[in-house]
């Protein structure tokens, strides 16, 4: 019961820090056009995983949403990334478990993302703290 919370508590922890923090900054206009051809592509990969994860498909959505990340280090995609993991922990166990998928391994992507976007534990830990205060 109580690991549950923790690794509910951790991805929501993830989820608002990556969306209260690192998509506040500004974009310059000539990064618009990129910025509006990767909103294409990241929405056609959101669609997809979201297809997948109904279809009972996790294991391969999660595989297929690695495979672009490491072909493509966008914050775009780290954007679907958390959408896709917050999606995950909102489904229910017997689910999961019937798609040979956990809230383990839920949590372990949304450390692996963390790790590949290069994001700070500790900045992660000391952000939660401040948003429960």
């Amino acid at each position: 019961m109580f690991e549950n919370d923790f690794i509910m508590r951790e991805i929501e922890n993830f989820t608002r820090f990556a969306t209260d923090v690192l998509f506040r900054k500004k974009k310059r206009r000539e990064d618009v056009t990129i910025t509006e051809e990767l909103n294409t592509k990241s929405n056609f990969l959101k669609q997809n995983l979201h297809a997948m994860i109904a279809d009972s498909q996790i294991n391969e959505a999660e595989n297929l949403l690695f495979d672009t990340i490491e072909d493509n280090l966008e914050d775009e995609y780290l954007k679907v990334a958390i959408d896709f993991y917050h999606e995950l922990s909102t489904l229910d166990k017997s689910y999961l478990k019937s798609c040979n998928f956990s809230e383990d391994e839920i949590l372990d992507g949304l450390h692996e993302v963390q790790s590949i976007y290069g994001i700070d534990q500790d900045l992660l830990n000391l952000f939660a703290k401040t948003k429960t205060k």
